[in-house]
């Protein structure tokens, strides 16, 4: 069993070794190749609480982002068939998404770190 763990160890460590090595998250997939094109799906998990006198309602929802980001990508036969790993999203170029119609807008665009707790997937 030991011997198992300690293979997809080094097998993993040596993926994000070759995949980050290089990588600068300041820098936007293709650029000055192209635009970058993403999906955006936002669920709404749960209703918190409504106030209808203050005009107010506040959820807890979902943001699902999907792009692509060549510098991302492997094989995964190279890497006994690891084709996802979970990173922090303060680890990787994200595109800035922001709620407008927002109370607390000010807040987010005001933090720079304010996505960096997110875990993300790469496929």
């Amino acid at each position: 069993m030991h011997l198992v763990y300690s293979q997809v160890y080094q097998t993993f460590n040596h993926l994000l070794n070759d995949t980050f090595n290089n990588y600068d998250k300041r820098i936007r997939p293709f650029q000055n190749e192209r635009t970058v094109l993403f999906s955006a799906r936002i669920a709404v998990a749960m209703l918190i609480n409504l106030e209808s006198e203050a005009q107010t309602v506040s959820f807890n929802m979902a943001q699902y982002l999907r792009w692509q980001d060549p510098r991302l990508a492997w094989d995964p036969a190279k890497y006994d068939n690891i084709s996802e790993i979970y990173v922090p999203a303060s680890s990787i170029w994200m595109p800035k998404i922001f709620f407008y119609n927002s109370i607390q807008t000010d807040t987010e665009l005001k933090d720079p770190d304010a996505l960096k707790k997110e875990k993300l997937v790469l496929r």
